[in-house]
């Protein structure tokens, strides 16, 4: 996600978090990121690089299919959770206030 590396760098350095150890997981973090995405690119292109319209539509597809994955996830959670918390009607309408945080 663009914008996190930025943030956690600035809060590690801010909450005085050990160089040493920044520096080693930051590179590793580097690293896997750099790989994984050089393996999709050179993975996608393989499999794309004829067609690059089935590419953006198989991207799209997949993005499509993992945001509603994660979705259904977060709603069965939320049912598994609200199941083994059962609240009474004047909490609900309580909670029914509070701004959504699951």
């Amino acid at each position: 996600m663009p914008g996190v590396r930025t943030a956690t760098t600035i809060t590690m350095g801010g909450v005085g978090y050990p160089i040493k150890s920044f520096a080693l997981f930051d590179t590793a973090a580097a690293a896997l990121w750099a790989t994984s995405w050089s393996l999709m690119g050179y993975l996608g292109g393989a499999a794309f690089g004829t067609d690059p319209v089935k590419g953006l539509l198989f991207g799209l597809g997949l993005a499509t299919a993992l945001m509603l994955l994660s979705g259904a996830a977060r709603h069965i959670r939320r049912r598994v959770i609200a199941a083994r918390n059962p609240v009474s009607t004047a909490q609900h309408r309580e909670l029914a206030e509070v701004p959504e945080r699951l």
